[in-house]
């Protein structure tokens, strides 16, 4: 009972996160940053602003087509960004070359935007935890298996 309880509160916050702030992540022609498919462009709607960046889709979610995932995609990709703290660090963390203009003016692009976020929501939360994102259990595990958008 308490892990349906769990998959519902995370559905839940990010189902407000489309409805309240009225969000929507579309995937984007091209070439992922710095060529690589794990980190595709993506656009996101946030209310009647538009903003153009990458995401970090490791696992492919993207193409379960299912919004409430690439909500999630994004925020998780907000958060790392505070997570990390530094350049260097996201650098690091994702493998990119800490000497590239392109990521490094990137990085710095992505601080806007989450700066952004944060003052239209007053947080910025992913909805769904670590363990339940990477090894694909619960809410995470319900919205990739979901032929039905939720």
């Amino acid at each position: 009972m308490e892990k349906h309880a769990e998959i519902e509160k995370g559905l839940n916050c990010l189902k407000k996160w489309r409805d309240e702030f009225d969000m929507e992540l579309r995937t984007l022609p091209g070439a992922g940053l710095a060529g690589r498919e794990d980190f595709p462009p993506v656009s996101l709607r946030l209310g009647k602003e538009l903003f153009w960046l990458y995401v970090d889709d490791e696992y492919a979610d993207l193409h379960h087509k299912q919004p409430l995932l690439n909500i999630c995609l994004l925020l998780r990709s907000l958060e790392d960004y505070v997570y990390a703290g530094d350049h260097t660090r996201w650098c690091r963390h994702h493998l990119f070359d800490e000497n590239d203009p392109e990521i490094r003016s990137y990085f710095l692009k992505l601080g806007r935007i989450y700066e952004r976020v944060l003052q239209v929501s007053g947080s910025v939360n992913s909805c769904i935890s670590d363990y339940d994102f990477e090894l694909n259990a619960g809410a995470a595990r319900l919205l990739r298996e979901s032929s039905v958008t939720l």
